[in-house]
């Protein structure tokens, strides 16, 4: 639950975290999994965002599946509300990959 993400240990959040790695886009467009990821990008530490931007912004990656689906759009949105400067510029210049 969100609730668990928000006030949960960070340590549980973290291994949250963790587990999702990997696999961030295709999660971000089931129903519940979109949520948790939501709440994640939200309640993360800086760190832990960013374990969860790399696989959006990973080099050939585009945000087109996840944006034209109905949960992965909400991921989108979160993301960009909540990654730094240099996920900005990657969507800026796409082909800059780090």
């Amino acid at each position: 639950s969100s609730a668990f993400l928000q006030y949960g240990k960070p340590e549980e959040r973290s291994s949250i975290i963790q587990k999702l790695k990997g696999q961030v886009v295709i999660l971000s467009q089931q129903k519940y999994a979109s949520n948790v990821i939501e709440k994640c990008l939200a309640y993360g530490t800086p760190e832990e965002r960013d374990v969860l931007m790399r696989d959006f912004f990973y080099c050939g990656q585009t945000f087109q599946t996840p944006m034209k689906n109905q949960f992965g759009n909400y991921v989108v949105q979160k993301v960009l509300q909540t990654c730094d400067e240099k996920y900005l510029d990657m969507i800026r210049s796409p082909s800059r990959c780090t």
